[in-house]
């Protein structure tokens, strides 16, 4: 896994100049008043440029080549989760520094620690994002994941839309979910994405074992 790693970030580091607009675009953007919200912003495109690998490796006709390695289809798989929360958790700390910086510069008062609860939950977004499209990058194909991406979004959207109209007074369980002890929702938000997480892993290792190079 080590190896795959190694060539995932060499391939990110060989877009550093998109890297860099994005970072200055994000820094200056941090002076507004939705700051904190770069944060997430940030950590969502470290999750897009990690998941750029898989159509990488398509292109290039990189498969047949790993597999000739000491690599597994079960560590290819694997390695994408982790290298994408690396990158994921990587714009995490670079947004926290950057919106902190900007604070001091404006001599705006800021106390991280009462922001620490909603910094954190930002790193669920490359996690999220990861669970999804990992397994279905693998089975479709990058080409063919946008189509069924617009599908997916558009079933859930219009599906919310419908029962929002047929439930009088919509359904209230953000509300519900809100109102639980802090202690409680950490460890309802752990448990939902240690299984998303699990489910989608396996998945993602079936889909690779079924491949054929």
């Amino acid at each position: 896994m080590k190896g795959l790693l190694i060539k995932d970030f060499r391939l990110m580091f060989q877009r550093k100049r998109s890297f860099l607009m994005i970072l200055l675009c994000g820094f200056l953007f941090c002076f507004s008043t939705d700051a904190e919200y770069f944060v997430g912003w940030l950590v969502l495109i470290g999750a897009i440029f990690a998941l750029s690998t898989i159509a990488y490796d398509e292109h290039d006709n990189c498969y047949p080549f790993l597999m000739t390695l000491p690599v597994t289809k079960k560590g290819y798989a694997i390695e994408k989760y982790v290298f994408g929360m690396l990158c994921g958790a990587a714009f995490w700390v670079i947004g926290v520094v950057f919106y902190a910086a900007a604070a001091a510069i404006r001599g705006t008062p800021v106390n991280l620690g009462e922001k620490v609860l909603s910094f954190l939950m930002f790193l669920l977004i490359p996690l999220l994002i990861l669970d999804i499209t990992i397994p279905l990058n693998l089975k479709f194909g990058s080409e063919k994941i946008r189509l069924v991406m617009l599908i997916i979004w558009g079933v859930v959207f219009g599906g919310t839309m419908a029962v929002s109209q047929l439930i009088p007074g919509g359904i209230r369980l953000d509300a519900a979910v809100l109102a639980l002890p802090p202690a409680a929702l950490t460890a309802l938000t752990a448990a939902v994405m240690a299984a998303l997480t699990g489910v989608s892993v396996c998945f993602s290792i079936r889909v690779m074992s079924r491949k054929e190079f």
